[in-house]
């Protein structure tokens, strides 16, 4: 891409950027490529409360190369959501995301 640049300018790497991506992914949404709802999450608990969110893994089931992991979201000592994912990561965001919308309607 850079010796593209250097060659023939910004538009024609922009075409073949656009192309690639294009052709590679079938939908592309801005909204799930940056809802990261964890951070959202943490920045929305510093405004309103001061803290962050805690999250506890309730429990953790199945083999090692096929373990489920089920965790809470607390804030403030209350818990918010519960969420199970295939990782501790998926579930966070998962109970990131319930507790955000609890969190709007609360207003």
């Amino acid at each position: 891409m850079g010796a593209i640049y250097l060659e023939s300018g910004l538009e024609a790497v922009n075409k073949i950027a656009i192309d690639l991506l294009e052709r590679n992914y079938d939908d592309i949404s801005l909204d799930s490529l940056f809802r990261d709802y964890k951070t959202t999450l943490q920045e929305l608990t510093q405004a309103r409360f001061g803290i962050t969110p805690e999250y506890n893994v309730i429990a953790s089931r199945g083999p090692d190369h096929k373990k489920e992991f089920e965790l809470a979201v607390v804030i403030e000592g209350k818990e918010y959501a519960r969420a199970s994912g295939k990782s501790k990561k998926i579930a966070q965001q998962e109970a990131a995301q319930m507790a955000l919308e609890l969190l709007k309607k609360e207003k």
